[in-house]
């Protein structure tokens, strides 16, 4: 798999965001020459992940894919699918040949994603979102990164997964650099904490019928050895990985783009609202899954 960065441009502010450092340092996004250069340079039949940032903010980013399609055997989107809860763009993505979403969700409820996005109201576009690109036929994975905030409610993450149509789910830990190194005491979960809740989630996802996978991002956080451990491992190619491979392409100085939303959200709630979202989450798996 090879990997290319579409700048570090996103309408989320997560509270362990990596790239938040780049941002703060108005790092431009990379020009249309570089990154047609980058695509030119994948092998023949790879398979492409285009990450942001957000990537779906670049706006040439549907002729980037049909560009990309040309030669590369998949092409996978790390998204937190915000813009895809407008159907139309979801169905220009999937036309352009996008396979699959690799759908950023931190939480079961919308008080839980909205506080690790900072932003009021993105857990009901992701979930749309998300639910609007498996209707236009792209394959949807669900990231969760694993947090002191979230990691008991993972079998929960699981469940608002299979509800929006994913067919997998990927915990993952924080990676320490920007804002997850700065405030770690608060993001970070203790690894003897965490793993009878992925073993939870990997129970549910039996139930549901998804996989659920256990992310081993290289030198990350302490908990990462001892999870694989106790779990286990599965690997998956709709999502970025360990192993994958970045592309060459470094942007030169210029304007800088900003996160439009680099605010914390206030709005704190307990998620009723979601039987109304999601009715097909509060009905009982169906027999042989």
């Amino acid at each position: 798999m090879r990997v290319l960065q579409l700048g570090t441009r996103c309408n989320n502010a997560c509270v362990f965001c990596a790239a938040a450092g780049e941002r703060e340092l108005h790092a431009p996004a990379p020009s249309a020459e570089l990154l047609l250069n980058a695509l030119d340079s994948v092998p023949d039949g790879e398979t492409l992940a285009l990450v942001g940032g957000e990537p779906t903010l670049h706006d040439d980013l549907p002729s980037l894919v049909r560009r990309a399609k040309r030669k590369v055997g998949r092409v996978v989107v790390q998204t937190n699918a915000r813009r895809l809860a407008y159907p139309s763009y979801a169905e220009s993505l999937a036309e352009a040949g996008v396979d699959a979403i690799d759908v950023s969700l931190h939480g079961s409820t919308e008080a839980m994603h909205d506080y690790h996005t900072s932003v009021a109201g993105s857990f009901r576009q992701t979930l749309r979102g998300a639910a609007n690109g498996a209707s236009a036929g792209m394959s949807v994975v669900v990231t969760c990164v694993v947090t002191r905030s979230n990691f008991r409610h993972l079998a929960e993450v699981v469940a608002v997964a299979q509800a929006i149509g994913a067919k997998a789910v990927r915990f993952q830990a924080p990676r320490l650099s920007g804002r997850a190194l700065s405030a770690r005491d608060r993001i970070v979960a203790h690894a003897e904490l965490v793993v009878p809740y992925l073993k939870k989630a990997v129970v549910a996802g039996r139930t549901h019928g998804l996989d659920v996978i256990v992310g081993l991002p290289r030198g990350v956080t302490d908990f990462v050895p001892y999870v694989a451990d106790q779990v286990g491992t599965t690997a998956s190619e709709d999502g970025p990985d360990a192993e994958a491979s970045v592309l060459p392409c470094r942007a030169q100085p210029g304007p800088a783009h900003p996160a439009l939303a680099e605010r914390r959200g206030r709005i704190r709630q307990t998620g009723p609202e979601l039987r109304n979202i999601l009715p097909r989450l509060f009905e009982p798996p169906s027999r042989g899954r």
